[in-house]
């Protein structure tokens, strides 16, 4: 991964997402949240061997659309960093 020293702009930004992150937001009564649908991708093995984020540009595109998506692994994949 390439990380850089954030600008002025991005500090401001990420700042704003942590204030907002902490705002209280009142739930219906219910206690259900009326959450958007979003597009869940089930990758082989194959797919996620190597480096996961590989996939994860691969789907890129379409996840972005919706700004969350749910990649559902693979049966017996264990994650490279988990071993």
């Amino acid at each position: 991964l390439n990380f850089h020293n954030p600008t002025a702009s991005e500090e401001r930004l990420l700042h704003q997402a942590i204030q907002n992150s902490k705002l209280d937001r009142a739930r219906p009564k219910d206690g259900k949240l009326d959450v958007p649908w979003a597009p869940t991708f089930y990758p082989t093995i194959e797919e996620m061997e190597g480096n996961p984020l590989h996939f994860v540009e691969k789907i890129r595109p379409i996840a972005q659309r919706y700004g969350i998506c749910k990649i559902v692994p693979p049966d017996g994949w264990s994650p490279p960093f988990c071993k």
